[in-house]
């Protein structure tokens, strides 16, 4: 249902006090389960109307009707990441109030209808092209006003006016062109109409009036009854259950101060329900809508107080069967003033009129749970322990937005039954199940609980372990019990159970077994009564092992706790490391001084042969000097005996002087 305006007094008010106020900063917040701002207007225009394409999650096209001094209608189809305006007022054009598209939009056709004014008179524009142009169709000479209207197909609509003394409503069935005669539907001017979600094959639409009455016509327009009256007052919104083919419920709101939120079912002799008689800060609600799941939805004019709990939202799951309803203001800044709501999917759409900008809401909490682990109807799940089984987790799906969750496990489908321990809330999207009955079939669900509720998951069963299967646990043999000097790669055995598909077996430094440093479980479990392990362990450390059985429907106890010590670690061999040897120690030959250079012996002396070097003196040098120091003084040695011989002979071959 589009966005209405109760009248064009009200809506040019509404529009000078939007403008007025200053429009507050856009929240950073997540779009799930909480308003976010969609989109404002170009500066200087105040948002009048927003219609909504059926399609939007596969097109993204949104309308939003403005003024600044003239009317202008903008289209989006990028989700409101950009806009184009489609149609601005020119002269003759006195007014536009509203937007709506075909319910077949983005279909069968793409068409648009806008209405209004023009020329002094009533005035609705046809779009077939999506908003690209427009058609000026007349009304009626005989409507005065468009109160409401209500598009049923691309060609089907109807326009309701008063004449003073009743409602009237003209149905056309050629986008606008013609009209058929004026059915009377009250004696008070209508503000909402809707269409039952089988519109096409009941014909039944529904019409709520200025003065808490409302009506409905079961021939598509022909003719209206009035149903039940009730505490309604003032202005009523009206919709449809999405099962109102089945279970015949509507519902009203009133958007007086003290109004109310109602059902009923369409039938003789039923009354109004209020739904909302339990909830504080009441009233003003200027939208209603319900999803396709059946969730109801109605928007707030009274402006955002959290502490008070006034304004915003609310919200209820299931209100044919009497749900609890939730008010919703996250995301919204506080005195915002919510006017109208679109839906599409689980996305809704409403004018936040103090900062004038289009909100938007994504109920990603409006979906239940899938559940995951143990799969429905499974059997033989658990860990025998003791009399009872244990050792199930509860595994599902996480929401996008839940920030926790309910569970319940009963063995009654209907839950009626809940013991201590079978019911809890966790942030998580697992739990550990209490210890059950062995052979015993459980139920079991889930639903996020926050910052909403969602709807409880479909109800998933699972039979228990039953402890007649063979659940010996295995006996250890290797390492026996306390052995010692084990190799750090110890060869584990344990005697076969009959039935096993496998073993888990577990290794640690403590006796507990917490921290294991070799866990063979789950899909590592062994296939063979024996492993050989494939790491060191640490020397000369005591050990403690087991091991389980597993079984096609589940696991045997565990074994005894066997301990082992590994070997000592080797001593390291005795050091033969020696010092190096002193290097040989040099030798210096030193030569004798020359006794003379002529070739005769001195007269008188015995005939001796020359010796020009004396023999070699062998010097031990000391072992703390380099030995290159003694090198180097032989050859100074040798070059003074050089220098020497050289003198001796300059001196013996000087002539004698006479």
């Amino acid at each position: 249902m589009s966005i209405r305006r109760a009248g064009a007094l009200a809506l040019a008010c509404l529009c000078l006090l939007a403008m007025a106020l200053k429009p507050s900063p856009t929240q950073a917040v997540s779009p799930s389960a909480a308003w976010f701002t969609e989109a404002s207007p170009p500066a200087g225009n105040t948002i009048i109307d927003i219609a909504v394409s059926p399609h939007y999650a596969q097109d993204g096209t949104l309308f939003m009707l403005t003024w600044d001094g003239a009317y202008s209608l903008w289209r989006s189809r990028d989700a409101a990441a950009s806009w184009q305006r489609v149609f601005t007022s020119s002269g003759g054009v006195d007014s536009v109030d509203r937007v709506a598209l075909s319910p077949d939009y983005g279909t069968a056709g793409r068409v648009v209808y806008l209405c209004g004014g023009a020329g002094g008179h009533p005035a609705v524009w046809c779009s077939l092209d999506g908003g690209d142009s427009f058609v000026l169709r007349q009304v009626p000479l005989g409507l005065d006003y468009i109160d409401q209207w209500l598009v049923l197909t691309d060609s089907v609509l109807l326009l309701a006016g008063y004449d003073g003394s009743q409602a009237l409503v003209y149905s056309s069935t050629d986008t606008g062109v013609s009209y058929g005669a004026p059915v009377p539907a009250g004696a008070q001017p209508l503000c909402a109409l809707a269409a039952s979600p089988d519109f096409g094959r009941d014909g039944i639409i529904l019409a709520g009036n200025i003065a808490g009455g409302v009506l409905w016509s079961a021939d598509g327009g022909a003719s209206f009854q009035p149903v039940a009256a009730g505490a309604l007052t003032d202005n009523i919104n009206v919709a449809f259950d999405p099962l109102f083919g089945s279970n015949r419920m509507v519902y009203a709101a009133s958007d007086s101060s003290s109004g109310g939120i109602y059902r009923t079912v369409l039938s003789a002799g039923q009354t109004w329900e209020r739904l909302d008689s339990g909830l504080s800060g009441g009233g003003l609600w200027s939208g209603l809508a319900v999803s396709g799941s059946g969730a109801l939805y109605a928007a707030s004019s009274r402006a955002v107080n959290a502490a008070s709990g006034q304004g915003g939202m609310l919200r209820c799951l299931s209100p044919a069967l009497g749900s609890p309803l939730e008010r919703v203001m996250q995301g919204l800044d506080a005195g915002a003033t919510l006017w109208g709501l679109e839906r599409a999917g689980n996305r809704l759409w409403s004018i936040d009129t103090t900062h004038n900008r289009l909100l938007s809401f994504v109920d990603s909490l409006s979906l239940p749970v899938n559940l995951r682990v143990p799969s429905n109807g499974a059997s033989g799940i658990g860990t025998a322990s003791g009399n009872a089984v244990a050792g199930i987790a509860l595994f599902w799906d996480s929401l996008p937005g839940a920030t926790s969750y309910q569970w319940q496990l009963s063995t009654r489908s209907d839950f009626s039954l809940l013991p201590p321990g079978f019911a809890g809330s966790t942030g998580m999207n697992s739990v550990n199940a209490p210890p059950l009955v062995p052979e015993c079939t459980y139920y079991w669900r889930v639903r996020a609980a926050a910052p909403l509720y969602s709807p409880w998951s479909a109800a998933w069963s699972f039979t228990t372990l039953s402890l007649s299967v063979d659940v010996k646990a295995p006996t250890l043999e290797n390492p026996s019990a306390a052995a010692i000097g084990v190799s750090l790669r110890p060869s584990f055995r344990w005697g076969a159970v009959a039935g096993a598909v496998g073993y888990e077996l577990v290794v640690s430094a403590r006796s507990d077994l917490v921290s294991p440093l070799i866990s063979r479980t789950g899909s590592l479990c062994l296939s063979a009564a024996s492993w050989q392990a494939d790491a060191d362990l640490s020397y000369d450390t005591a050990y403690y092992w087991r091991v389980r059985a597993v079984h096609s429907s589940g696991f045997s106890p565990w074994s005894a706790t066997g301990h082992f010590t590994t070997q000592t670690a080797p001593a390291p061999p005795a050091s033969t490391t020696q010092a190096p040897p002193l290097p040989p120690a040099p030798t210096l030959t030193v030569l004798a001084p020359l006794r003379s250079l002529t070739s005769e012996p001195p007269a008188g002396s015995a005939a001796v042969e020359l010796t020009t070097c004396a023999p070699p003196i062998v010097v031990q040098a000391r072992t703390d000097v380099p030995g290159w120091v003694f090198y180097l003084i032989v050859l100074l040695g040798v070059v003074i005996v050089l220098l020497l011989a050289v003198l001796l002979l300059a001196i013996c071959r000087r002539p004698k002087l006479l």
